[in-house]
Protein backbone atom coordinates (compact mmCIF):
# COMPACT_ATOMS: atom_id res chain seq x y z
CA UNK A 1 0.00 0.00 0.00
CA UNK A 2 2.87 2.33 0.87
CA UNK A 3 4.50 1.77 -2.52
CA UNK A 4 1.21 2.47 -4.33
CA UNK A 5 0.88 5.69 -2.37
CA UNK A 6 4.44 6.61 -3.33
CA UNK A 7 3.73 5.81 -6.95
CA UNK A 8 0.58 7.88 -6.82
CA UNK A 9 2.54 10.82 -5.43
CA UNK A 10 5.22 10.42 -8.12
CA UNK A 11 2.61 10.35 -10.84
CA UNK A 12 0.85 13.38 -9.40
CA UNK A 13 4.15 15.27 -9.13
CA UNK A 14 5.08 14.35 -12.69
CA UNK A 15 1.68 15.42 -14.06
CA UNK A 16 1.80 18.66 -12.11
CA UNK A 17 5.31 19.42 -13.36
CA UNK A 18 4.37 18.71 -16.97
CA UNK A 19 1.19 20.78 -16.69
CA UNK A 20 3.05 23.74 -15.25
CA UNK A 21 5.77 23.43 -17.92
CA UNK A 22 3.20 23.42 -20.72
CA UNK A 23 1.35 26.33 -19.16
CA UNK A 24 4.57 28.30 -18.63
CA UNK A 25 5.70 27.66 -22.19
CA UNK A 26 2.41 28.79 -23.69
CA UNK A 27 2.00 31.77 -21.38
CA UNK A 28 5.52 33.19 -21.32
CA UNK A 29 7.19 32.24 -24.61
CA UNK A 30 4.37 33.49 -26.80
CA UNK A 31 5.49 34.88 -30.16
CA UNK A 32 4.23 38.33 -31.16
CA UNK A 33 3.31 39.20 -34.74
CA UNK A 34 2.80 42.73 -36.09
CA UNK A 35 1.34 43.09 -39.58
CA UNK A 36 1.22 46.93 -39.50
CA UNK A 37 -2.34 46.95 -40.87
CA UNK A 38 -3.59 49.16 -38.04
CA UNK A 39 -1.63 52.35 -38.87
CA UNK A 40 -2.11 55.38 -41.11
CA UNK A 41 0.57 56.41 -43.64
CA UNK A 42 2.71 58.43 -43.22
CA UNK A 43 2.31 58.61 -39.43
CA UNK A 44 5.35 57.62 -37.32
CA UNK A 45 5.07 54.22 -35.62
CA UNK A 46 6.79 55.28 -32.36
CA UNK A 47 5.08 53.71 -29.29
CA UNK A 48 1.99 52.46 -31.14
CA UNK A 49 2.87 48.82 -30.32
CA UNK A 50 4.16 49.41 -26.80
CA UNK A 51 1.36 47.25 -25.35
CA UNK A 52 2.72 44.40 -27.49
CA UNK A 53 6.19 44.86 -25.99
CA UNK A 54 8.04 46.95 -28.58
CA UNK A 55 8.54 50.59 -29.57
CA UNK A 56 9.97 51.94 -32.82
CA UNK A 57 11.98 54.98 -33.78
CA UNK A 58 12.82 56.21 -37.26
CA UNK A 59 9.86 54.31 -38.76
CA UNK A 60 6.61 55.38 -40.40
CA UNK A 61 3.73 53.54 -42.03
CA UNK A 62 3.69 53.18 -45.80
CA UNK A 63 1.69 51.43 -48.51
CA UNK A 64 3.00 48.05 -49.67
CA UNK A 65 1.91 48.92 -53.22
CA UNK A 66 0.71 45.35 -53.73
CA UNK A 67 4.28 44.02 -53.95
CA UNK A 68 4.99 40.27 -53.64
CA UNK A 69 5.98 39.24 -50.13
CA UNK A 70 3.74 41.76 -48.40
CA UNK A 71 1.26 40.45 -45.87
CA UNK A 72 -1.32 43.16 -46.47
CA UNK A 73 -1.87 46.71 -47.63
CA UNK A 74 0.50 48.44 -45.18
CA UNK A 75 4.10 48.11 -44.03
CA UNK A 76 6.73 50.42 -42.57
CA UNK A 77 9.66 52.33 -44.02
CA UNK A 78 12.36 54.59 -42.62
CA UNK A 79 11.27 58.13 -41.84
CA UNK A 80 14.24 59.20 -44.00
CA UNK A 81 12.57 57.58 -47.04
CA UNK A 82 12.76 54.32 -48.95
CA UNK A 83 16.53 54.64 -49.52
CA UNK A 84 18.36 55.00 -46.19
CA UNK A 85 21.59 54.04 -44.44
CA UNK A 86 22.52 52.95 -40.92
CA UNK A 87 22.48 56.60 -39.86
CA UNK A 88 18.70 56.62 -40.43
CA UNK A 89 18.01 53.03 -39.32
CA UNK A 90 14.65 51.80 -38.14
CA UNK A 91 15.17 50.91 -34.47
CA UNK A 92 12.93 48.56 -32.49
CA UNK A 93 13.40 48.39 -28.70
CA UNK A 94 11.81 45.55 -26.73
CA UNK A 95 10.38 45.87 -23.23
CA UNK A 96 11.95 42.55 -22.21
CA UNK A 97 14.51 40.14 -23.69
CA UNK A 98 13.50 38.33 -26.86
CA UNK A 99 15.01 35.23 -28.50
CA UNK A 100 14.08 35.76 -32.14
CA UNK A 101 13.18 38.63 -34.46
CA UNK A 102 11.97 38.25 -38.05
CA UNK A 103 10.84 40.83 -40.57
CA UNK A 104 10.13 40.72 -44.31
CA UNK A 105 12.15 43.13 -46.45
CA UNK A 106 10.35 44.18 -49.64
CA UNK A 107 11.75 45.35 -52.98
CA UNK A 108 15.33 44.51 -51.97
CA UNK A 109 17.85 45.57 -54.63
CA UNK A 110 21.58 46.20 -54.82
CA UNK A 111 21.61 48.30 -51.64
CA UNK A 112 20.44 45.24 -49.72
CA UNK A 113 18.75 45.01 -46.33
CA UNK A 114 20.30 44.22 -42.95
CA UNK A 115 19.16 43.64 -39.37
CA UNK A 116 21.48 43.91 -36.35
CA UNK A 117 20.47 42.62 -32.90
CA UNK A 118 21.90 44.02 -29.64
CA UNK A 119 21.65 43.05 -25.97
CA UNK A 120 20.86 46.55 -24.71
CA UNK A 121 18.35 49.30 -25.48
CA UNK A 122 21.26 51.66 -26.24
CA UNK A 123 24.78 50.57 -27.15
CA UNK A 124 25.47 47.04 -25.96
CA UNK A 125 26.96 44.04 -27.74
CA UNK A 126 26.07 42.78 -31.19
CA UNK A 127 24.19 39.49 -30.63
CA UNK A 128 23.43 38.52 -34.23
CA UNK A 129 23.00 40.03 -37.70
CA UNK A 130 21.57 39.03 -41.05
CA UNK A 131 22.09 40.69 -44.44
CA UNK A 132 20.73 40.11 -47.95
CA UNK A 133 21.39 41.78 -51.31
CA UNK A 134 18.93 41.64 -54.19
CA UNK A 135 19.71 40.24 -57.62
CA UNK A 136 18.64 43.26 -59.65
CA UNK A 137 19.59 46.89 -59.23
CA UNK A 138 16.17 48.10 -58.09
CA UNK A 139 15.02 44.84 -56.54
CA UNK A 140 11.59 45.01 -58.15
CA UNK A 141 9.36 42.32 -56.61
CA UNK A 142 12.29 40.79 -54.66
CA UNK A 143 11.62 40.06 -50.99
CA UNK A 144 13.51 38.29 -48.22
CA UNK A 145 12.99 37.38 -44.57
CA UNK A 146 15.55 38.89 -42.22
CA UNK A 147 16.04 36.83 -39.05
CA UNK A 148 18.21 37.17 -35.94
CA UNK A 149 18.48 34.84 -32.94
CA UNK A 150 19.79 35.22 -29.38
CA UNK A 151 18.93 34.68 -25.73
CA UNK A 152 18.78 38.34 -24.72
CA UNK A 153 17.93 40.61 -27.67
CA UNK A 154 16.72 44.03 -26.49
CA UNK A 155 17.07 46.09 -29.69
CA UNK A 156 17.27 45.62 -33.44
CA UNK A 157 18.37 48.10 -36.10
CA UNK A 158 17.20 47.66 -39.70
CA UNK A 159 18.79 49.49 -42.63
CA UNK A 160 20.34 49.29 -46.09
CA UNK A 161 24.01 48.26 -45.72
CA UNK A 162 25.17 49.44 -49.15
CA UNK A 163 24.86 52.97 -50.48
CA UNK A 164 22.74 53.87 -53.48
CA UNK A 165 20.48 56.78 -54.32
CA UNK A 166 18.01 54.86 -56.48
CA UNK A 167 17.28 51.64 -54.58
CA UNK A 168 14.65 51.74 -51.84
CA UNK A 169 13.29 49.13 -49.43
CA UNK A 170 10.48 48.82 -46.90
CA UNK A 171 9.28 46.16 -44.44
CA UNK A 172 6.29 44.10 -43.34
CA UNK A 173 5.32 41.30 -40.93
CA UNK A 174 7.46 41.91 -37.85
CA UNK A 175 7.72 38.88 -35.52
CA UNK A 176 9.46 38.43 -32.18
CA UNK A 177 9.47 35.83 -29.39
CA UNK A 178 9.67 36.76 -25.71
CA UNK A 179 12.15 35.03 -23.40
CA UNK A 180 10.35 32.82 -20.81
CA UNK A 181 10.23 34.62 -17.49
CA UNK A 182 12.53 33.43 -14.65
CA UNK A 183 9.43 32.94 -12.46
CA UNK A 184 8.48 29.87 -14.47
CA UNK A 185 10.95 27.56 -12.70
CA UNK A 186 9.94 29.03 -9.33
CA UNK A 187 6.29 28.36 -10.04
CA UNK A 188 7.01 24.73 -10.85
CA UNK A 189 9.07 24.31 -7.66
CA UNK A 190 6.31 25.91 -5.61
CA UNK A 191 3.68 23.57 -7.01
CA UNK A 192 5.77 20.47 -6.29
CA UNK A 193 6.67 21.76 -2.84
CA UNK A 194 3.02 22.32 -1.90
CA UNK A 195 2.13 18.86 -3.09
CA UNK A 196 4.94 17.35 -0.98
CA UNK A 197 3.81 19.27 2.12
CA UNK A 198 0.25 18.07 1.61
CA UNK A 199 1.45 14.45 1.33
CA UNK A 200 3.37 14.69 4.62
CA UNK A 201 0.25 15.92 6.39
Amino acid sequence: MRSLSGLSFSLRACILGLTLAVWAGSAHAMPVWLDFEDGTPPDPVDDFYLASGVSFSGAEWTSNFGHPGSGGALGIRAEAGFAFSIDDAIVAVFQTDVTEVRVTALNVGEAGARIDAYDAEVGGNLVDSFEVVGISQLGTDEFFELKVLGTNIRRVEIYQPLETMIDGVWFDDFHFTLVPEPGTAGLMALGLGLLAVRRRR
